[in-house]
């Protein structure tokens, strides 16, 4: 892991667990290109990530299609 990526997920937990009992007020969005989220590329690398967090921690997640 890098140290970039271990400072992210160090921030997320935080986030996650400085949110006490309610973690499903938060919500992980992810804006993708005009490729989508299922095309074995970083979009859908990275709607994994949200799919894991969502089983883990319990938080939302939704993403938004870019159109053009």
């Amino acid at each position: 892991m890098t140290s970039s990526f271990s400072k992210r997920v160090a921030l997320a937990a935080g986030l996650v667990i400085s949110m006490g009992s309610s973690p499903a007020a938060f919500t992980a969005c992810q804006v993708t290109d005009t490729g989508g989220i299922d095309v074995n590329s970083f979009n859908q690398t990275a709607w994994k990530g949200v799919l894991d967090a969502k089983a883990d921690f319990g938080i939302g997640g939704r993403f938004l299609e870019s159109q053009s």
